[in-house]
């Protein structure tokens, strides 16, 4: 894998070209999560309906690959043949649905499904922190499982999960964890460990960015569980790369607000994608289709101006966003 900086804007955001696998990705980007945890569909309709329409990234879980394989409903021939035809698949590493379901899930489970579908991006064997886990247990869990996890696959380019109590924990761990390990390009961490307020969000990706640029890496840092329009432009700026939400096929994006909405309301937006002009079309699947183009062409205007070195101020005057969320924002920076 090799990562260069295209473009470098202003505070900390960046696009960036990432090629693998002979292909490429370019930051920021946002991949569509699909988990049983939270989508509220079946997931073998929202891989489909991915697959299918082509969107060019895609977020699974191990773990529910491997319910569904129980199931003998072989989901992964088709998210193998995705992946053959260009499609960006990563593999999430299935601790979230594990503590949402209270199940058993075992590494040996995790490295079963690695080794069977085909992926360019794995995260690392994880544990949830919700239950108050000390920072000595989340660096003792890291330490065995990072390096565990990151010699299942040879061919998938290996994503550590970090975590952290608090800013300082975090740091220190980041910059360890590279520090130790040269080989190690990406690493992700979950939007609720960033803090409560998009300020503390933004001040502590900012000075994990710092802690990147200390080390002398060209880290990409990856947000799990972030798919808001106005976290992601303001966590871009503050130094983050790449994201991934469920948000996609729970709610309905306004185009012109960002709002979120019932899925049904879609038809009424005042908005021109393929979707909204299709009339013979599922309102749910509109609902899903219409997002999917939003996340899409939303990327492509971020990266534009990050490329025009307009700061996020003047990113979100261009998207017509409420003067006071940009008022606010900008304090940020």
């Amino acid at each position: 894998m090799k990562i260069e900086n295209s473009n470098m804007g202003e505070n900390n955001a960046r696009v960036c070209t990432i090629s693998f696998n002979e292909k490429k990705l370019l930051t920021p980007f946002y991949f569509p999560s699909i988990t049983s945890a939270e989508t509220r569909s079946e997931i073998t309709e929202t891989i489909d309906f991915i697959i299918k329409r082509n969107y060019p990234g895609i977020l699974v879980s191990c773990y529910d690959l491997l319910q569904l394989e129980q199931k003998e409903i072989h989901i992964d021939k088709q998210i193998n043949q995705y992946h053959l035809n260009g499609g960006i698949v990563l593999l999430d590493s299935g601790e979230f649905e594990n503590f949402h379901f209270r199940g058993d899930w075992k590494f040996e489970n995790y490295e079963k499904i690695l080794k069977q579908t085909k992926a360019d991006f794995f995260t690392s064997f994880d544990k949830t922190t919700e239950f108050g886990i000390s920072q000595k247990e989340i660096d003792e869990f890291s330490e065995e499982y990072i390096i565990k996890s990151e010699k299942c696959s040879q061919d998938k380019n290996f994503i550590a999960i970090c975590h952290g109590i608090d800013e300082a924990s975090m740091c220190n761990s980041i910059q360890k964890l590279l520090s130790e390990n040269e080989q190690i390009d990406i690493i992700a961490i979950p939007e609720r460990e960033c803090g409560r307020t998009i300020s503390d969000q933004c001040k502590i990706i900012s000075k994990i960015r710092q802690t990147i640029n200390e080390c002398k890496k060209n880290t990409i840092i990856h947000i799990l569980g972030c798919g808001n329009p106005i976290s992601i432009a303001a966590l871009v700026y503050a130094g983050a790369d790449t994201f991934d939400a469920v948000d996609w096929c729970r709610w309905s994006i306004d185009p012109k607000t960002w709002q979120y909405g019932n899925l049904a309301h879609t038809k009424l937006f005042d908005c021109d994608c393929d979707a909204c002009d299709t009339k013979s079309i599922d309102e749910r699947d509109r609902a899903w289709l219409h997002n999917l183009n939003f996340y899409y062409f939303y990327l492509v205007r971020l990266r534009r101006s990050i490329e025009k070195k307009k700061t996020l101020a003047e990113f979100l005057t261009s998207e017509n966003i409420d003067q006071k969320v940009i008022s606010n924002l900008s304090k940020l920076f």
